[in-house]
Parts: C-alpha cells; structure tokens; sequence
C-alpha cells in the first residue's frame, strides 16, 4: 500500500483524457503538470474517473466576500459521485445580507441547469431537475429518488454559517449527480447558493476539462460545454407550482404509485441511481392520471468518456 502511493505521489505527471470536439473522450491524453496535486488512492481504486469542480462566489459589488469551492469526481463503475466541498469565506452565522435581510445560519444550494451570463445569477433558471419534480415537492433526503438531482442541500443538509465565515473541506457521496447522459450530467451548468426566502447570494460555472470549459490547468476557457451546449439548455425558468408541499414526513412513506399521484401536483417517476445502473436514458410513460411525465430507463450505452486512473484535484484544499 505504502510503495503505491509513494509511486503515485513521486510520478513526474499524469495521463489526462480528454474530450475530442464532439464532448467524447480522445485517444490522445495530454500531459498534466507537476504542480497539480495527485489525490492518493486505496489499492482497490482502479475505476477510472473524470472531475468536474465550481468557483461559487459573491459578486464584487456586494461586498459580501462569499467564496465556496465544490469538486466532483465522478466513477466508471457504477460508484457514485463523490462531492467535495469547503467554504473559504463569507458564510457567517446570523447572516443578514449587509443588513438588509432576516438573519439566517444556513445556506442552501443547487447545481442549476445553465451556465451564467456574464456573472448573472438569475441566468442560471432553476434547479436541474430532469424528472420534473418540480419546488412544489420538499425533498425529503429519506428519498433522494424523489428529490431533484440538483438539490445537493435537500438531499444533504445546508451549509452551516460559522463565526469567521469558513467551512472546513468535506465530503459526500451522491449517487443521483451524474456525468453523462446529458439531460442528467453536471457539466456545462453551475452552482448557485441561496440566502433568506432563496436569495441568490453566489454562484460559479461547474467547469471541466472533459466538456472544454476548462483546460489542462483547469482555468476556465471561457467556451460553452461540448458535451451540454447552449442550444441543449432550458431558455427559461419553468414556472413552480405553489405552495411547496411536504409529501413525506421522517423515514417511513407509502410510495404508492396511485397514492403519489394523488398529490396535488404530478409527482415525478423515480431517479435511477448510479449504482443501479451507470448510464441511463430519457424517455417517458403515464401515470394513474394520464399524465405524460419524463422517465429514466437503463441504458447500456458506453460512457462517453474514457477517465483516469489517476485522481488529481486542481486545487490545494
């Protein structure tokens, strides 16, 4: 064990693979340089991966020096995604917003479904949802099947403010945030962090080498996603039902499908998780009402990337 990691920590570079034109992984793999960090791994980790990672932050103009970093490191085995995470700056307990808000002590936050323009929040829309729950569902995290998959704080609790404002470096498994296909993928989206009454405090592009939104160094190119282009994107904000509805109290719920679609709004079919199947494919089926909604099949299609075996994270953490 030791002589393996000795060997990975001492490799003058890494084996990088990356995507061609068409968002697919190349042949050809580039070389990473020496200052990126090698993440040591168990003997028995050979799946290979693909990272994404996200800058979410505050605008300067707030001057709420809101800076929170997100990794994600996505397996080809049917491992689910592993999420990192650490607050370097501005999330405060008693958080009011430079006094114009309530105080709050949590935050909450979401991979949204598009990219910003030109640092707008509001550009982002709503939480990547690709089943259609909608916000007029609460998650319960007792079943994260039934959660948007972009809703990383109802699945996993909100970011706690602190006295200086800091999250030390933590992490989590997530076995519904997927890397391919594209209706369900991370990339070519972003981050956004919610204040008081869901106040868009900060936010960031999630950026990758595998789409070609970010480079070998993993600075942002500044070009669309390959693999999620613009022209694949929502061009606007779905409209939420109100009130949002607690369908589901504690651990214990009768997930009768003729019981779910009994519920006010038209209750989304179930999320297949990673382990359950690796890649999956839209399609759609009714439900006891007649209600046409999107669905998720297995799918046997190859991933569309070839990964490393070889962990690397861009920053220092």
């Amino acid at each position: 064990m030791l002589s393996s990691l000795l060997t990975l920590a001492t490799l003058p570079f890494l084996a990088f693979a990356l995507p061609s034109s068409n968002g697919l992984d190349s042949s050809s793999a580039p070389i990473l340089p020496r200052s990126l960090q090698v993440r040591p791994r168990w003997e028995d980790d050979t799946s290979p991966t693909v990272w994404a990672r996200a800058d979410v932050k505050s605008t300067e103009a707030s001057k709420l020096d809101i800076h929170v970093r997100f990794e994600f490191e996505g397996y080809l085995d049917g491992t689910p995604t592993f999420v990192k995470i650490k607050a370097l700056s501005g999330l405060y307990s008693n958080f009011t917003n430079g006094g114009t808000q309530p105080a709050v002590n949590s935050f909450a936050y979401h991979i949204h479904t598009n990219p910003l323009v030109n640092g707008s929040f509001a550009s982002a829309f709503a939480h990547l949802d690709t089943l259609n729950l909608t916000e007029g569902y609460i998650c319960n995290p007792a079943f994260p099947k039934y959660c948007q998959n972009g809703d990383l704080s109802g699945k996993h609790g909100n970011l706690n403010g602190t006295s200086n404002g800091k999250i030390p470096a933590f992490a989590y498994s997530d076995d519904f945030v997927r890397f391919f296909p594209e209706e369900f993928s991370l990339l070519g989206r972003s981050i956004i962090l919610h204040g008081f009454n869901k106040t868009r405090l900060a936010g960031g592009d999630i950026i990758s080498p595998y789409d070609g939104t970010a480079d070998v160094h993993w600075n942002p190119t500044g070009k669309p996603s390959t693999y999620n282009p613009p022209s694949s994107l929502p061009t606007r904000a779905p409209v939420q039902p109100t009130p949002a509805i607690i369908w589901s109290n504690g651990t214990v719920a009768d997930l009768n499908r003729t019981k779910l679609d009994s519920l006010p709004y038209p209750f989304p079919f179930p999320l297949l998780g990673i382990s359950e199947s690796l890649n999956v494919k839209l399609g759609s089926k009714e439900n006891t009402k007649g209600i046409k909604l999107p669905t998720n099949e297995p799918s046997d299609e190859a991933p569309p990337f070839k990964g490393s075996q070889l962990g690397t994270w861009g920053w220092s953490w």
